[in-house]
């Protein structure tokens, strides 16, 4: 059954709490909170607040494009989050019976990331899509920062000046 075509993102879209299971302990729960970036120009200086060093980054692209904009994408993650960053690319190649791609994986990854992509038809993959999900909670999950003790926030209310 195709998926249904969604409108482009304006702004930020943040969708809370996606719970799975903890891959690393599946008797705990993890939370992640997914940022939809809209990809117009207009939005970029939004991504800043939003993009850092311990983020797991997944550039969706439609791969009947030329992929001209991915590297806006990569410029930006090296700025804020560092080549260091594992990228996941999600080639869509809706309607395509023979998988193929534009898309130079090895030109990021000589720039010093860790680059790896999925060629994926949205529009009926089921299987396929349920695979991608758990490559993603697999990701998620296994962040160097995550499991780290935090430190405590000091939350005392602010008190007038005399």
């Amino acid at each position: 059954m195709p998926c249904k075509e969604e409108k482009e993102t304006i702004g930020v879209q943040i969708q809370k709490g996606w719970n799975f299971p903890f891959s690393k302990d599946p008797t705990k729960t993890f939370t992640a909170n997914i940022w939809d970036f809209g990809g117009q120009d207009r939005q970029y200086p939004l991504h800043q607040f939003f993009m850092d060093d311990e983020s797991c980054y997944v550039l969706v692209s439609d791969d009947r494009a030329d992929n001209s904009n991915m590297d806006k994408w990569f410029g930006m993650i090296k700025l804020l989050g560092g080549t260091h960053s594992n990228v996941l690319v999600i080639l869509n190649q809706i309607n395509r019976s023979t998988p193929s791609s534009n898309f130079n994986k090895e030109r990021y990854e000589k720039q010093g990331f860790t680059v790896e992509t999925y060629s994926i038809d949205f529009s009926g993959d089921i299987e396929y899509i349920n695979i991608l999900l758990e490559n993603i909670k697999n990701r998620i999950s296994n962040l160097e920062h995550i499991g780290q003790i935090l430190p405590k926030k000091i939350c005392e209310p602010i008190r007038e000046l005399s």
